[in-house]
This record gives C-alpha cells, sequence and structure tokens, in this order.
C-alpha cells in the first residue's frame, strides 16, 4: 500500500495531491515548492444515532394504553347508550301495549254492556209480546164466551164467527144448511172470509162444500147457502173459517 504523502497528480505532473494512504483528497501544491503536511478538515462529528429510552418507550406504551382506554370507554359508552334505547323503547312499547289492553278492555265491557241492554231489550220486547198475546187471548175468550151465547161459534178462536140459520127452503134442490158469518175484528175481512164444511150421516163423511164470501166489515154479516149434495146428511161441521189475505 503507498504510504501517505505529495504526488504528482496523474492527470497534470506539475501539481502534486496529497495521498493520505487510502485515497486522493482535495489538498494540492505545485511542484518544486516546500511541501507541507495538510491538516485534514475536522470532520463534523456524527450526531450518535441514540435508541429509544425507557422514558419514550414509557410514553409509548401510556398513550397506547390511553388511546386503547379512550375506544374502549368510547364502546363502553356506545353500548351503554344502545342499551339505554332499546330499554326506552321497550319501556315505550310497554306502556303502549298496556294502553292498547286498557283499551281492549273498556271497549269489551262496553260492548258486553250493550250486549246486556240489547238483550234486556229483547226480553222486555218478549215479555211484553206474551202479555199482550195474554190479554188478547183473554179478550177473545170473554168475547167468545158472549158470542157463544148468543149461538155464534168460530174455528180457531179467531175474530170470525158463523151461525146456522133457519129460514126455510134452500134455494136448489138439494139440502142446504143457511150461515151467517160476521167479524167482531176492526179491520174486519177487507178481502172476504173462506169457509168449508162437512155433511155427515151419523160418523160419516157424505159430502162437503164451501163458500168464499164478499168483504166483511167489522161486525157486519153475510148470508149464503151450503149445499149437501148428497142430500141425506143429518148433520154439519164446519172445519176452516177465516179472513182471507191475514
Amino acid at each position: 500500500m503507498t504510504p501517505a504523502g505529495w504526488y504528482p497528480q496523474p492527470d497534470d505532473p506539475n501539481i502534486l495531491r496529497w495521498w493520505d494512504g487510502t485515497q486522493w483528497t482535495p489538498h494540492t501544491r505545485p511542484a518544486g515548492v516546500p511541501p507541507t503536511t495538510p491538516v485534514p478538515a475536522p470532520l463534523k462529528p456524527k450526531k450518535p444515532r441514540r435508541p429509544w429510552s425507557s422514558g419514550r418507550k414509557i410514553t409509548t406504551w401510556i398513550g397506547a394504553a390511553v388511546l386503547l382506554l379512550v375506544l374502549g370507554l368510547a364502546g363502553v359508552n356506545w353500548v351503554q347508550g344502545a342499551q339505554a334505547q332499546s330499554q326506552a323503547l321497550a319501556a315505550e312499547q310497554a306502556e303502549d301495549e298496556a294502553w292498547q289492553a286498557k283499551l281492549d278492555a273498556m271497549k269489551a265491557e262496553e260492548t258486553q254492556k250493550a250486549q246486556k241492554a240489547k238483550q234486556r231489550e229483547a226480553e222486555y220486547a218478549q215479555t211484553q209480546a206474551e202479555m199482550d198475546a195474554a190479554a188478547e187471548q183473554k179478550r177473545k175468550d170473554a168475547v167468545q164466551q158472549q158470542m157463544n151465547e148468543q149461538d155464534w161459534w168460530t174455528v180457531e178462536n179467531n175474530d170470525v164467527y158463523y151461525q146456522f140459520l133457519d129460514e126455510g127452503q134452500c134455494s136448489s134442490s138439494y139440502n142446504c144448511v143457511v150461515v151467517s158469518v160476521t167479524s167482531i175484528g176492526q179491520s174486519g175481512c177487507p178481502r172476504g172470509a173462506y169457509i168449508s164444511a162437512r155433511f155427515l150421516s151419523g160418523d160419516v163423511v157424505i159430502s162437503d162444500d164451501n163458500h168464499i164470501t164478499p168483504t166483511i166489515r167489522f161486525e157486519e154479516q153475510t148470508v149464503f147457502e151450503l149445499i149437501d149434495t148428497s142430500n141425506s146428511g143429518d148433520k154439519v161441521e164446519v172445519t176452516e173459517l177465516h179472513c182471507l189475505g191475514g
């Protein structure tokens, strides 16, 4: 290895350059000038790289711990907030359900009251109808008794009565009975009355006849004949008698 010293510059022999033993330096001088040993320029000390100190490590770990703690607290707060909101919604829903149940109960109670009132009205109406029917039947029974005492008869205990009359000869060559029909109902029989009878010999029916009367007003009488076409009947029975058309 070439020792340190002044040596001609390879590209210009008139200039000498200092060789420090390992490489050429920037120091030069003209050839023939007494040599001087160049003082190397002081090198700027490099700032040593300090390893992480224990304090910096502690600070870093503390920062990380604080960050984790903040994140954890934020998560806890979020969970608690979500739980509180869920509980509030559940409480509100429970309150709504309670009110709805109360309203349903009130509605059911009102419906039950209305049904009971309707049932009472129906029972009252039925009772009143039964009382009216009983009173009407009592009236009819009383009227029927009075009419029977005057030889007026009815078939179905209605307001239409008949009576057999003795008016001599029939208008035809057959045997007959003369009948008078009246109505004691206030409306009479606007469409007339229907009567049906049968003639018997002993207990045997040998003929029958029927008749439709004209309009019969209240307590008005109409007279007609029922004919025995067998000419051998010894008694007659009225089997049906009522106003037409209700």
